[in-house]
């Protein structure tokens, strides 16, 4: 471009184009004035030892209908796409990934999010004179302690099952311990307590 520049030549539009595979020839399109495209489509225009060839493709009358063809305004299409496709996507709840979430611990979930959407309303105050923040604390304090007190109980049942299988049915005993692979950080620490667990009995 510099070199056009310098060369008196006048470039208005410029398209470069993805090159198929690396090192492979590299294609753009620049619009220029008719005069100037007849002159750079000559081989003894360019310094030598380049390897550039032009073709004539575009003529100083159609150069703005050219540039709408190349350029399309954007009408917020591909934004519409991705709405209708995340719309799509069917994401439920799946029980058997927070076995401890039992209908109790929704409850009170449900419970904590409406306290805080009211905490928000009224600009998030800070202080326990504020009843919106002192019932919002309130319950996810409940919401907390019941969903931990649900997670330790669901441990406790399935340390008593591993115990019963590993005095009965060597293979039911290690189905149930491969069944407690890490998925997430809260089952990484179920699975060090459980490792844990093991060596104490063995040892």
């Amino acid at each position: 471009m510099n070199f056009l520049r310098n060369r008196g030549v006048t470039v208005s539009h410029c398209v470069f184009f993805k090159q198929k595979r690396p090192g492979s020839r590299r294609n753009e399109k620049i619009n220029v004035a008719l005069r100037d495209a007849q002159t750079i489509e000559s081989p003894s225009f360019w310094p030598y030892g380049t390897c550039i060839s032009c073709r004539l493709w575009l003529s100083n009358r159609q150069w703005e209908a050219k540039i709408a063809q190349d350029q399309p305004e954007d009408d917020g299409s591909s934004e519409n796409d991705d709405h209708d496709e995340l719309d799509n996507y069917n994401a439920k709840f799946k029980p058997y990934l927070r076995p401890e979430w039992t209908p109790e611990v929704k409850h009170l979930h449900d419970r904590e999010r409406q306290m805080r959407n009211i905490w928000l309303i009224e600009g998030r105050p800070r202080g326990m004179v504020h009843d919106s923040y002192k019932n919002y604390k309130k319950a996810k304090r409940e919401f907390r302690n019941k969903l931990n007190a649900e997670h330790d109980r669901y441990m406790t049942s399935v340390f008593h099952d591993i115990d019963q299988a590993s005095e009965c049915d060597v293979w039911l005993f290690w189905k149930l311990v491969k069944r407690q692979r890490p998925r997430n950080t809260r089952s990484k620490s179920m699975a060090d307590l459980l490792t844990t667990r093991m060596k104490l009995q063995t040892v």
